[in-house]
């Protein structure tokens, strides 16, 4: 008989534990959360992305050439961030079915007109690029580079 009251003291102890920690878990998701309290979300708030595609709508299929690709985000004054991409034959650029995307997360501080680019070196041949700009704020940029 007391075997049997332990055993129901115990299963009710640990059903207010497990009430006690599902109060707790709530109460703290709904403490960490922010709130706007004026309904208006600030966009600066944010971090932009900056999506880099790179494809090309030719057939290279026949060139074996090395190509190595590049891509950079900077400010008026300064590379904010860059990044190179490992050495491939211009045969193997991907179609645009297949783009190589690239993205970036843009740190909220940043509220200047951004310069995004790609930047190409074609062995023994020369180098080129593309440039485009990125409004400060935008929440989404998206960089088409068509290799021709």
């Amino acid at each position: 008989m007391c075997s049997k009251n332990f055993k129901e003291i115990k299963l009710k102890k640990m059903k207010q534990i497990k009430s006690l920690s599902y109060s707790a878990i709530l109460i703290l998701s709904i403490v960490s959360c922010k709130k706007y309290t004026n309904g208006a979300v600030n966009v600066q708030d944010f971090p932009g992305i900056i999506r880099f595609n790179l494809f090309t709508t030719k057939d290279f299929s026949k060139d074996p050439r090395s190509i190595s690709f590049s891509v950079f985000i900077a400010d008026s004054t300064k590379t904010l961030w860059d990044s190179t991409l490992p050495p491939m034959r211009i045969k193997d650029i991907p179609d645009s079915a297949n783009a190589l995307v690239i993205e970036k997360v843009v740190p909220k501080h940043t509220n200047s007109l951004l310069k995004v680019s790609f930047r190409y070196n074609i062995d023994n041949v020369g180098h080129s690029g593309y440039v485009d700009s990125s409004n400060a704020g935008q929440n989404l940029k998206v960089v088409n580079f068509n290799f021709q």
